[in-house]
């Protein structure tokens, strides 16, 4: 018999699909989804999600349509900080600042991710990220990307193309995120002979 590190007894896989048993508190309250990979979704959704990135992630995790046509990925803390955040900043806004609201929570799914790391789709959410523009393929290629908030899933050839638009204007971009953080101003140079007190 094979057991486990506890000394319980192993459970045997089985070819159905069924929640992962992950504790996701053993490998950190530090991990993030990170790394891109090249995965193959088929007809019926099922999508193998690289091994870290599903560990990060953790049991239940909610889908959710963007507007640049690919699909996000939260895990479940994640997800319930930033929906909660986005509910009330538009909660006592004018009511057509709610549309973003109402197209991330009207669309989105909660499900899980299996013992073999796989994510079953929606084909509602498939159709809408145009992640099968060959409606006769049983399969196709496409894109994971951990940012270390969510996992993103892309059309290869659209990530492409947005990745090239936006290579112009990383360096703002990133700018942008350092007057977020507060990033320190440079040290002021160290005086010179001249300008030390007398």
């Amino acid at each position: 018999m094979i057991y486990e590190h506890d000394g319980s007894p192993a459970q045997r896989p089985h070819s159905g699909f069924r929640p992962a048993q992950r504790d996701v508190r053993a490998v950190g309250a530090a991990t993030l989804p990170v790394g891109r990979a090249k995965k193959t979704i088929d007809r019926r959704g099922r999508l193998p999600l690289p091994a870290g990135q599903a560990r990060a992630l953790g049991q239940k995790v909610y889908l959710s349509p963007s507007l640049g046509r690919f699909i996000q990925v939260y895990g479940e803390d994640r997800w319930n900080s930033y929906v909660g955040r986005l509910a009330d900043a538009v909660e006592c806004a004018a009511p057509e600042l709610r549309a973003p609201l109402r197209h991330l929570l009207g669309q989105a799914v909660e499900t899980h991710i299996d013992d073999q790391n796989r994510l079953v789709i929606p084909h509602d959410l498939i159709t809408l990220s145009e992640l099968f523009p060959d409606s006769q393929a049983e399969s196709r290629d496409v894109i994971v990307v951990g940012t270390g908030i969510c996992v993103e899933i892309w059309d290869p050839a659209r990530l492409a193309e947005h990745e090239a638009h936006e290579k112009t204007q990383l360096t703002e971009m990133w700018s942008a995120i350092g007057a977020l953080l507060g990033a320190p101003r440079p040290a002021a140079p160290a005086a010179t002979r001249g300008d030390e007190p007398q």
